[in-house]
């Protein structure tokens, strides 16, 4: 199973926000505060701005899981000449660097490949359309623009609520449901993480070994039948962000190899220890998640 897959899940797809083309007095230099998306949990904490002058909208969004960040700048603006562009600056730290590559495939997409610069730890997207192609100047344009980045911000903070709320050590249902952890220890030797979940009737154990760019891991479950073992198997091999994925169901063990990002070990045993055991201690993620999600 990919065990990272909760560290990427927060992604900042939603982030990169394209344009067609209440309000309150603010000192920001992005203009007036138009509307204002919040969110704090365990030690998360999310929060998406929108400002607009006569002639811009910004979204500036920002997100903290666990010591990493990722902050998203997207700007709206109308030049002198009458002609309209699109800037994107996105950053990311700790675990999130291991969206980057994929976000960077959905920045050029959205925005076109030769209008999109990718660094190892940043987006950057700048794309401009001349006056006989853009939309007019108007409150109505800006207005317009506005309204979708106020979109974009519930949009995105509806997704990082719920991731928030899966690595949490709170249940969601109190009165039962999914199958809880009774523990979860984490341990680090050198470059090595060994991470212990116990429930009731089964237990697993996976070693992490981390070598920079990417992370080997080893899967070993006590409690769990060859049958269910076999379909984790499968799962695992035909996950696309997992490779080199070895069976041995005798042993009761799975290896596989996944790409880390750049994504620092200390960031990664920070996830595990803080948000994955909390969310499977929760009952909020569960193993079959985790193997088949």
């Amino acid at each position: 199973m990919n065990f990272l897959k909760y560290a990427v899940a927060l992604s900042a797809t939603a982030f990169l926000i394209a344009c067609d083309s209440g309000t309150s007095s603010s000192d920001s230099p992005y203009g007036n505060l138009k509307y204002t998306a919040p969110l704090k949990k365990d030690g998360m904490e999310f929060s998406c701005d929108v400002y607009a002058t006569g002639s811009s909208a910004t979204l500036i969004a920002e997100a903290e899981m666990f010591g990493s960040t990722l902050k998203n700048q997207t700007s709206a603006v109308w030049h002198s000449d009458g002609s309209y562009s699109v800037t994107v600056n996105a950053q990311y730290s700790g675990m999130f660097l291991m969206d980057v590559e994929s976000e960077c495939e959905s920045a050029k997409r959205t925005y076109g490949e030769n209008y999109v610069v990718c660094n190892e730890d940043q987006i950057l997207a700048d794309r401009r359309v001349e006056k006989e192609f853009a939309r007019p100047l108007s409150d109505s344009a800006i207005q317009l623009v506005t309204t979708n980045f106020n979109a974009g911000c519930d949009k995105i903070r509806e997704g990082v609520q719920e991731q928030f709320e899966k690595m949490s050590s709170t249940p969601a249902n109190p009165d039962g449901g999914s199958e809880r952890a009774s523990s979860c220890d984490v341990d680090v030797v050198g470059n090595v993480i060994t991470q212990k979940i116990v429930f009731p009737a089964r237990t697993a154990t996976i070693v992490y070994t981390h070598n920079g760019s990417y992370v080997d891991i080893t899967e070993t479950y006590t409690g769990v039948d060859e049958m269910t073992l076999q379909s984790v198997c499968i799962a695992g091999k035909s996950d696309p962000d997992l490779s080199n994925v070895v069976c041995d169901i005798p042993a009761s063990t799975i290896k596989s190899t996944s790409s880390t990002g750049g994504a620092p070990l200390e960031s990664i045993v920070q996830y595990i220890r803080d948000g994955l055991c909390a969310g499977l201690l929760g009952g909020n993620i569960t193993l079959e998640e985790l193997w088949y999600n």
